[in-house]
């Protein structure tokens, strides 16, 4: 198998997330680290394991992941046992949140098993599974059935799944393993907490909304195509282009992006109320994040 990125995770309440509350939902901490991928590659007969955008090399360890996967024998003994299948997870490693106990870290947390047609194993089916296999995996919260927002907005200001006493964690992501979006998606969708935007965002302020119109905006229409394309204008792709055009393409890219955006935005948000310099930094670290400047 070769390397699939991991999907991108909506946020509750916008246009890809609608309906993913209706039926049996689990609830799972959202853990601020590094996304990770494990995988047998049939091809090299060797365990691989990737960031969220590169397959990672002895020279790109996405912060001694590559070198942690190397070692832990019981990890490579569950992806040769289960060669077909793809575990998804996070490697934690200091980002914004600094407050999860010290034992927590440098360790991977999986988070989903998918099978080699995208469809993800609930829970319950690879909980099981992994159960004879030291590694660490994110138990839920909670299960529930036909929650409301609120509902799942309450647990994430209480999350303290690894964290410190009296701290809180990022937030949560509710999964319906049954839900498909109106684009074919089979998504998550995630509640981030307001004390975690402030140490994230802490240079604009501490946001007073559960979710920002401004985030919504980024979630809704900023996408990988979009970023690829750009990149394309200029005579290069996503994974080989020189350093000494970053500056222009982001700024070329954020032009592009709200000539071409912002009727849209102002549609589907009904004439909202926008600070275009949070606007600005949201877009930026996103762009950064598909040119693979920042994970």
């Amino acid at each position: 198998m070769s390397f699939v990125k991991y999907q991108k995770v909506r946020r509750l309440g916008d246009i890809y997330t609608n309906g993913i509350l209706s039926g049996e939902v689990y609830v799972f901490p959202k853990l601020d680290g590094a996304n990770g991928s494990v995988w047998f590659d049939e091809d090299k007969q060797k365990v691989m394991c990737a960031s969220r955008r590169v397959v990672l090399k002895p020279e790109k360890t996405n912060q001694g992941f590559y070198n942690y996967v190397q070692k832990h024998e019981d990890l490579r003994r569950l992806v040769n046992t289960y060669p077909t299948l793809r575990f998804y997870g996070e490697w934690l490693v200091p980002h914004s949140i600094k407050e999860y106990k010290d034992d927590a870290w440098e360790k991977f947390y999986i988070f989903d098993v998918v099978s080699p047609d995208g469809y993800h194993l609930p829970y319950p089916k690879y909980k099981k599974m992994l159960e004879e296999f030291d590694v660490e995996v994110v138990p839920p919260i909670k299960k529930l059935m036909n929650p409301k927002e609120d509902d799942i907005i309450d647990l994430a200001r209480e999350v303290d799944y690894l964290m410190k006493d009296g701290k809180t964690g990022e937030g949560v992501v509710a999964k319906n393993y049954d839900f498909v979006n109106r684009y074919g998606e089979q998504t998550w969708a995630k509640v981030v907490t307001g004390e975690f935007k402030k140490k994230n965002y802490e240079t604009f302020g501490s946001p007073k909304q559960t979710v920002l119109v401004e985030e919504k905006i980024i979630d809704n229409f900023l996408t990988e195509e979009f970023v690829r394309k750009e990149m394309s204008k200029m005579g290069y792709d996503l994974n080989n282009y020189p350093n000494e055009i970053i500056g222009e393409f982001l700024g070329r890219t954020w032009r592009t992006f709200i000539e071409e955006e912002t009727f849209n935005m102002i549609k589907e948000f009904k004439n909202p109320r926008l600070n275009f310099g949070f606007l600005n930094k949201l877009f930026i670290d996103e762009v950064k994040k598909y040119m693979g400047l920042v994970k």
